[in-house]
């Protein structure tokens, strides 16, 4: 973790605006990290948070509707295999276990509003080009979920190769799966959402 927080103060130093307003993220508990699959999720900025993300899931576990999601799609892809998935029933018993052994990085280490602005998340992602990869690394995810972000991680991370299935959906590139998918709080259905998400991983595999 010493590289981690070592970043992240390099990270807050490098821009004023940073200053008791930059959002920690990353792996969420190390300890937990890389059971069965590394999974990361690639978001685009917190709702009024300046703070640690990680203790504040560790407190809180699944809380609101976005980490309830982000729980489901961590616990569907870490189980699912080349014949099934766990059916939407299944997944409640383990959503905090599933969501601590995750990691989750914003583009914008500022906390936002409800709305986010794509260009603006696009601006800051742009100007941390250096840590975003920093970080990135010292994660090292085997699946990285693009949360309504893949246009920018597309370009950030070079990632030329085709999709590698007809949905246009995932991308295998550098050792590791890639998924342009829905934002984890987006107004849809929670189990469609995870059937389509689990579906669509499964036939990759």
């Amino acid at each position: 973790m010493d590289s981690f927080e070592n970043l992240f103060n390099r990270w807050q130093c490098s821009n004023k605006e940073y200053k008791d307003r930059f959002v920690v993220d990353g792996i969420i508990d190390v300890q937990r990290w890389g059971t069965n699959r590394k999974i990361l999720f690639i978001l685009k900025e917190t709702n009024d948070f300046p703070d640690d993300l990680r203790c504040w899931l560790r407190k809180n576990g699944p809380k609101y509707r976005i980490w309830h999601n982000v729980s489901r799609w961590a616990y569907g892809l870490k189980k699912t295999d080349q014949n099934s998935f766990p059916t939407f029933p299944e997944i409640y018993e383990n959503l905090k276990d599933a969501l601590l052994s995750s990691a989750v990085i914003n583009l914008k280490k500022t906390p936002g509003k409800e709305r986010s602005n794509i260009k603006e998340i696009k601006k800051y992602a742009d100007s941390d080009f250096e840590f975003l990869h920093e970080e990135f690394k010292l994660i090292n995810p085997e699946v990285v979920v693009c949360g309504g972000t893949f246009s920018i991680i597309k370009e950030l991370f070079e990632i030329n190769s085709h999709s590698i299935n007809n949905d246009g959906k995932i991308y295998f590139a550098n050792g590791r799966f890639f998924i342009d998918y829905w934002h984890p709080a987006a107004r849809y259905r929670s189990e469609s959402m995870y059937n389509d998400l689990c579906s669509l991983f499964k036939r990759c595999l």
